[in-house]
């Protein structure tokens, strides 16, 4: 069982986006699965529906191809706050020396290359401000526009009109925000804490079976 985990391990070192966008592609494409097997145990499914409907697996399965390299990308992105945050750079030469050297703004740097020379210093940031200050970031800054691509990438391959695409959108937006809230909150607390950067995106993508399965069924309802 080891020789599976340390091959997942070494192609999300090596190769994280195509790693990631195998594994969401997958994980998205079950989420949607078990969206339709909960569909028929609760007999709310399309009157029209006979069957396992593929098309709409393989959507959804699509939607993970693209999302999993986003998601890479956006926690690698998320880790930077650490230094961010932490470190601020002031300059090595300041006040009025600064202001006389430079103050018509004429000098050239290569006469005076000390006025571009900066020090670091940490500032007194703890790491539980570091963590609220990724979640926020996430649900604010990533989770909606993540939203607004999903609704719009869906409606897409089902071969919508774009003003169908943005007034399903408008009608399931909000709901779906604020679901995800509710979800990715205390995910994310457990996720940006303690797991390492490389498999933040993997945790996500696994989490993402079930909030899949949600999305979908918000996706799919007015088909019911």
């Amino acid at each position: 069982p080891t020789a599976p985990v340390s091959l997942v391990r070494r192609l999300l070192s090596e190769y994280p986006l195509q790693a990631n966008a195998t594994i969401s592609c997958v994980l998205c494409g079950l989420g949607d699965g078990m969206a339709q097997l909960v569909e028929w145990r609760l007999r709310i499914t399309s009157p029209d529906k006979e069957s396992f409907n593929w098309p709409r697996t393989i959507r959804m399965a699509t939607f993970g191809l693209v999302a999993g390299p986003i998601l890479s990308g956006w926690y690698r992105t998320l880790a930077l706050m650490d230094t961010a945050l932490k470190v601020n750079y002031a300059p090595l030469v300041g006040g009025w020396l600064r202001r006389a050297l430079n103050r018509d703004g004429s000098l050239p740097s290569t006469l005076f290359p000390f006025l571009t020379l900066h020090i670091a210093r940490t500032s007194e940031v703890s790491r539980g401000q570091v963590l609220a200050a990724k979640v926020v970031a996430d649900n604010l800054l990533f989770q909606a526009p993540f939203l607004n691509l999903y609704f719009l990438m869906m409606g897409a391959l089902e071969g919508l009109h774009p003003a169908d695409i943005l007034a399903k959108t408008k009608e399931s937006f909000h709901q779906a925000w604020a679901l995800s809230i509710l979800v990715w909150v205390p995910v994310q607390v457990v996720n940006l804490g303690l797991v390492p950067i490389a498999y933040q995106a993997v945790v996500v993508s696994f989490v993402n079976v079930g909030w899949k399965t949600a999305l979908s069924l918000l996706n799919h309802y007015d088909l019911y």
